[in-house]
């Protein structure tokens, strides 16, 4: 579930509640609404909600799964990692739905995208460089990805 608390631990509020695993909230720059990815309808899309759980909204829809989704902090673009075409890929869409493209592609496992300060770079996580050491470091719990990648919003970085 989606939890609200204020900095000094008062005020703890449910914003999303049941079935659907709820997670990975972004909010907008303005802080009235969030970006998070749901499974509540047995498939992984995004949905944006207002920062008081009302006005709920679908975001993505599909078979496949979205997922980490961030705000742009100048609020234009929402980025996510989607496994639409087979291997995570990070792609792009504007908050009301219309927009979508594919950022970057081609293996790699590309995953937790994050917004530069200018809204002009992203930086994600890939195995396109090969694999971290964490697999024999922490053979239960690897993680499918070593680096740490960036590219320019115009996909030319």
């Amino acid at each position: 579930d989606i939890m609200t608390i204020q900095p000094d631990g008062e005020g703890l509020r449910h914003l999303t509640e049941g079935h659907g695993n709820d997670a990975f909230p972004s909010f907008a720059p303005d802080g009235q609404r969030l970006v998070f990815r749901s499974g509540r309808d047995g498939r992984k899309n995004l949905y944006v909600m207002n920062r008081d759980g009302s006005g709920l909204r679908k975001l993505t829809d599909g078979q496949w799964t979205d997922t980490m989704p961030h705000w742009s902090p100048d609020g234009e673009w929402i980025a996510f990692a989607s496994d639409r075409e087979d291997n995570f890929e990070i792609w792009l869409i504007k908050p009301d739905g219309s927009g979508l493209r594919k950022l970057i592609g081609g293996g790699g496992r590309n995953n937790h995208p994050h917004f530069s300060p200018d809204s002009q770079w992203i930086v994600f996580t890939t195995q396109r460089a090969g694999y971290s050491a964490e697999e024999i470091s922490l053979p239960r719990f690897p993680q499918p990805y070593g680096d740490l990648f960036a590219i320019r919003l115009d996909g030319l970085g």
